[in-house]
């Protein structure tokens, strides 16, 4: 294998595939190495971690002498980011890779390309094509909500689901749940009710994949394709595989209070001001902060064993009888990082229901997320 090829952009096509390379010692061992294949003046890059394959496309590569080989993914990565030549001539013959470069020459040594696994790319289902930002938008908004225990299976992943016209991503930990919907113009082709279960990590990854190829290009757009086993994201000069979480999420649906009696208008910055104040003064190991809210005012309260306490008050505006209710306040602080909104609007029915606090509830975007109270304290 012979190939001349840009450095930058092949820089760039290593960056985003580079989290699909296992951390740990795989039980493959093929899978340490990046999965190079040059021909037709295009070169193929695959790495996978047998839950989250990878495979970038890169043109206007002059191919010299086509070949496949097995390259060590984190020396050369590296490498090719600390070279400063505009163009690379990689040499691959036998089982050593050779880079000549103005300051020297480098030498690797590479595995037999048939140890690779065969990765597929391909879906047999219909695919839903969304704007990349706004996928990486829902994501960043919701997937902070998903269970960290790796006991809770079901709860460790994102569901993705498409009703109504609507795309929907909602996480739980059974704490809090987090779910952001909008509107996506020409998704007739998927099903109604369409929905994949996806890892968190492997999501977070294949997110900032696609973010990191669509960089300068808002319009970019991803098609994703879902199945019983596996989920598939598709540009135009990419592919992303990973393993669909085997298992029964909660009925999100029924856990969004509905018609609660109490309605409290927030000022946003003044809201997240007030519980970073309360947050001084509480239990490390189990945070609490009391709202309480009667009239026109929202009280915040908290305390720290042999610290002290603390007691903060901003206006509001509240419609219903009032009332109080406990939440662990990192919860909500949470919840504003997301939030692009100068109001949010909190409902809640007395402190051992639910709370839920809307961010966005138009026609084209809903945002909102449920949290659990602390009851007891």
């Amino acid at each position: 294998m012979k190939i001349l090829c840009d450095r930058a952009r092949l820089a760039a096509a290593l960056a985003p595939i580079m989290p699909a390379i296992p951390v740990k010692e795989p039980p493959k061992h093929s899978l340490k190495f990046l999965f190079v294949d040059a021909r037709d003046d295009t070169l193929f890059l695959q790495a996978s971690n047998m839950e989250l394959s990878i495979e970038i496309q890169l043109d206007s590569v002059k191919v010299d002498e086509p070949g496949r080989a097995l390259i060590p993914a984190k020396p050369f990565f590296a490498l090719v980011n600390e070279v400063t030549d505009p163009t690379l001539r990689i040499e691959v013959d036998g089982s050593r890779l050779v880079l000549p470069t103005a300051s020297g020459k480098f030498e690797m040594v590479t595995s037999d390309p048939d140890d690779y696994p065969d990765l597929s790319f391909a879906s047999d289902s219909e695919g839903l094509e969304l704007p990349v930002q706004l996928l990486a938008q829902q994501v960043s908004s919701t997937e902070f909500a998903c269970a960290k225990e790796a006991s809770r299976y079901a709860t460790n992943g994102v569901l993705m689901t498409m009703m109504s016209g609507r795309f929907t991503t909602v996480a739980t930990d059974g704490r809090r749940m987090a779910l952001m919907s909008m509107t996506v113009p020409n998704a007739t082709d998927v099903d109604e009710g369409w929905q994949i279960l996806l890892p968190h990590k492997s999501l977070q990854a294949t997110v900032r994949a696609l973010t990191s190829l669509a960089s300068g290009n808002p319009e970019t757009t991803v098609t994703v394709f879902g199945n019983a086993n596996t989920a598939l994201f598709v540009l135009a000069d990419a592919r992303i595989s990973m393993t669909v979480i085997q298992g029964v999420f909660p009925d999100f649906a029924d856990a969004i209070p509905r018609g609660c009696k109490n309605y409290v208008e927030f000022n946003k910055a003044l809201l997240e001001a007030n519980l970073r104040r309360a947050t001084v003064l509480t239990d490390d190991a189990n945070p609490a902060v009391r709202l309480s809210f009667e009239g026109s005012q929202a009280k915040f309260a908290s305390e720290a064993a042999g610290l002290g306490t603390a007691e903060t008050v901003m206006d509001v505006t509240l419609q219903g009888p009032g009332g109080h209710i406990v939440f662990n306040p990192a919860f909500i602080l949470e919840i504003l990082k997301a939030s692009k909104e100068d109001l949010v609007h909190f409902e809640f029915e007395d402190e051992n229901s639910p709370g839920k606090f809307v961010l966005s509830a138009d026609e084209d975007m809903e945002q909102l997320y449920v949290i659990m109270p602390i009851t007891g304290v």
